[in-house]
Formats: C-alpha cells, sequence, structure tokens
C-alpha cells in the first residue's frame, strides 16, 4: 500500500529518486528485491518504506489464510455429499423498500424529463419530415 503520510519525504526527492523508488517497492513487493541503494537520501526514504511493505504483506497473507480457512469450514462436509447440499440455504427476499422521498421526487423529475424530451423529439421528427416534403 501507499501512504499519504510519505507524500513530504517524496516531495523533498528529484523525480529520478522518486522513480528508483517506486521501482524498488514495486520490484521488492512482487518479487522480494532488495534494491544496492548508494544515494543516501533514497536509503533513508527505503528504510522507512521497507517495514510498511513487510507489515502489510503479513496481514495481507493472514488475511487470505484466514479467508481461506473459513472456505474449508464452509464447504466441509461429508465425502459423499453432492454439491448442491453443501451450497448454504438463504432466505427469501425482503419485500422491496419503498425508495427516499427525495429519491422518489428524484425519480419521477427524471421521468418527466425523458417522457418531455420524448415528445420534443417526436415533434422535431414530425417537422423535418414535413419540411422535406415541401
Amino acid at each position: 500500500m501507499l501512504y499519504f503520510d510519505r507524500l513530504p519525504y517524496l516531495n523533498r526527492m528529484t523525480r529520478e529518486q522518486r522513480g528508483d523508488l517506486f521501482l524498488w517497492i514495486m520490484e521488492y513487493g512482487r518479487y522480494g528485491v532488495v534494491p544496492e541503494i548508494e544515494d543516501p537520501m533514497l536509503g533513508m526514504a527505503w528504510d522507512m518504506v521497507k517495514p510498511a511493505i513487510d507489515h502489510d504483506t503479513e496481514r495481507y497473507e493472514a488475511k487470505c489464510e484466514r479467508n481461506a480457512d473459513n472456505a474449508r469450514k464452509r464447504w466441509k462436509k461429508e465425502a459423499d455429499a453432492i454439491a448442491c447440499e453443501r451450497i448454504p440455504k438463504t432466505k427469501t427476499k425482503q419485500p422491496h423498500k419503498q425508495p427516499h422521498p427525495q429519491k422518489q421526487l428524484q425519480n419521477e423529475a427524471a421521468a418527466e424529463l425523458l417522457r418531455l424530451a420524448e415528445a420534443r423529439r417526436r415533434e422535431w421528427e414530425e417537422e423535418r419530415a414535413r419540411l422535406e416534403t415541401e
């Protein structure tokens, strides 16, 4: 993840430094490649960014594992159960709620505008057809 609180540090860097840092973040996050850094400014920036990447990666992996565990628990049934028996039963749909009064007024106004536009379009087409025949 990229955090907005890092923006003041990025503003102190040149475009080239920011570009290098961004590529290092992407390569480290995707492939685990730790860059060789010679520039002291980039070294300090990397020292602040790397722990955040590690922390975010750990959180993401833990979340993926929790979701996988939950999915296994949800679908775990006897070996002879067929797929449709594993699908959870759902409640019937709730009756359709009435729209908010303001939304209802907006919907009615929009429908009226559409009706007027359609009537105006028909009038124009009739007028055009009349002019073409004259």
